[in-house]
């Protein structure tokens, strides 16, 4: 059971909880104050529910998305838009599985859920490859919608008329 405090405007882990899906224990953040939040400073049971299932994901499950977090470690290499922690990084992450070794997990948000009873997690993380920036992945009942950098706050700026995907994906 995850013990929770309130600190302005969200809410955060007592302690980090044990995520199997990224092989790693990581804070969590759920925000409370979107213009949406149904009641303001008050956590979600949504919420909750959407941090257990990304809790109760094996780590056999992030075979799923391993595909789609190698293409944008890829593209970030192949574009230049990346800073490497590491000059051969490129060359030790040559499969899709090979790229989780290289990213460290620093929170996972539960933003405020909607309407519709879907579980959105955002998790951001530290790669190899993107250090200014980070990794963001977005999740919506366990499948990964989207991956990229870090700094497009996405759980800000989409809102349910988007589906919460990034401003970027918005119309297509």
């Amino acid at each position: 059971m995850i013990t929770w405090h309130e600190d302005g405007g969200f809410f955060e882990s007592e302690q980090p909880v044990h995520f199997p899906v990224f092989r790693q224990s990581i804070k969590v953040l759920a925000y409370t104050e979107a213009e949406t939040t149904p009641v303001k400073g008050k956590l979600a049971a949504t919420q909750i529910s959407a941090v257990e299932h990304l809790a109760s994901l094996s780590s056999e499950w992030r075979s799923n998305w391993s595909e789609l977090v190698f293409d944008e470690f890829s593209s970030s290499v192949e574009s230049g838009d990346c800073e490497l922690e590491d000059d051969e990084l490129p060359s030790r992450c040559r499969t899709p599985e090979d790229v989780w070794g290289f990213i460290h997990w620093n929170e996972v948000v539960a933003p405020e859920q909607g309407p519709n009873g879907d579980r959105f997690i955002l998790v951001h993380g530290t790669p190899g490859w993107r250090i200014e920036h980070g990794l963001q992945l977005l999740l919506k009942n366990g499948q990964l919608l989207w991956v990229g950098r870090a700094d497009i706050a996405i759980f800000m700026t989409g809102g349910w008329a988007q589906d919460y995907l990034p401003s970027l994906l918005w119309g297509m």
